[in-house]
């Protein structure tokens, strides 16, 4: 029979050894809990939560705008000759917008802006006939429902009077400024204000949705236009309002409440049509946050010529009568968005600043 003797530092060297092996056990069960969180965490943010966060990150990221495909042309071919001549063809101009989450100095790209996109050539148009200044000045309906319409000509009170004294005509430089305030405004904006619901609405239609008085809700009769603004519709709300209007409007009532929802503004319509020479000049400020999109614009080179016949375009660059319509799905082609013109724009930016 052998006698143990265990001498006191190897009774602690073995409860050292026992508390070192529970504290890595107690780590590794530790580590592997939080693993498993984590785990579990990335599985529903990417997977069960893609679409959602997907959705965000889009908004975030994108001033994503709808681009109407370049359209068919109709052609006509000479019995005799066998030549082929152009009823409806297209022309290309671009449009401008700016990305107020992007832009660095706003005070700056307004003032930059405004002599560009109101130039001379607008004001002698408004010199000769203040009815058109009125269409080159307004605010166009899909940006600002709120900006006052302002003309060319001041108001004189002794003129609403019936006076027919002459009125005075603001300068050029005058109707900049007023150009670079609606631009400060509108690039100011932190929340979209208006969303257009419905076009060419019907009277009755009209009607009722004015009998509804649902908040945030309004109509433009001249227009015949229904639009929303969801900064004055409760979030409280805004299902019940949505559920109203897709009866009315017969749309779907969750496509309804997507266009009403908050939402920061990424996408300020500035002008389209704009002349190449303007496009060149505004491209060359090279500021960041305003972007350069080309627009197909439908053009009829013998004008009038056979127009019973060739049909039109309405707003919306949908074919009415004629060969427009009968023919329109094959003409208008496939829409696309205005995202990646935007990105390569900011990326060939970011090349230009590494040279």
């Amino acid at each position: 029979m052998h006698n143990l003797n265990y001498s006191r530092a190897d009774i602690n060297y073995t409860k050292k050894d026992s508390n070192h092996t529970n504290r890595i056990f107690f780590l590794i069960i530790v580590s592997t809990v939080i693993f498993v969180i984590i785990i579990l965490r990335l599985f529903q943010l990417q997977v069960l939560k893609y679409a959602t966060y997907h959705q965000i990150a889009n908004d975030q990221h994108f001033g994503a705008i709808t681009l109407n495909a370049k359209r068919g042309e109709i052609l006509s071919r000479d019995t005799h000759s066998g030549d082929l001549s152009k009823l409806a063809t297209n022309t290309t101009l671009d449009l401008v917008y700016v990305d107020p989450m992007v832009v660095q100095d706003k005070v700056e790209i307004a003032k930059k802006l405004a002599p560009l996109l109101f130039t001379k050539k607008d004001y002698d148009k408004c010199v000769s006939d203040p009815e058109e200044c009125v269409d080159e000045v307004i605010d166009v309906p899909e940006l600002d429902s709120a900006d006052i319409v302002e003309t060319a000509w001041k108001l004189d009170p002794a003129n609403e009077a019936g006076d027919t004294k002459p009125k005075e005509l603001k300068t050029y430089s005058e109707m900049v400024d007023n150009e670079a305030a609606k631009i400060l405004r509108k690039i100011s904006k932190e929340e979209v204000d208006f969303v257009i619901l419905m076009r060419e609405a019907e009277p009755d239609l009209i009607a009722d949705i004015v009998n509804e008085k649902l908040p945030g809700i309004f109509v433009d009769t001249k227009r015949f236009m229904v639009y929303g603004d969801p900064t004055l519709i409760p979030e409280t709300q805004l299902k019940k309002v949505s559920d109203a209007l897709s009866k009315l409007l017969n749309q779907n009532a969750s496509d309804v409440e997507k266009k009403l929802e908050h939402k920061k503004v990424r996408y300020v319509f500035l002008k389209n049509k704009i002349e190449p020479e303007i496009s060149r000049k505004i491209n060359d400020l090279d500021l960041k946050g305003v972007v350069l999109l080309p627009e197909h614009w439908r053009y009829y080179p013998e004008d009038s010529l056979a127009s019973n016949i060739i049909g039109f375009l309405n707003s919306d660059k949908s074919g009415q009568y004629g060969i427009e319509e009968y023919f329109n799905s094959e003409l208008e082609g496939k829409k696309g968005t205005g995202q990646l013109a935007a990105i390569r724009r900011q990326a060939d930016r970011l090349k230009q600043s590494l040279v």
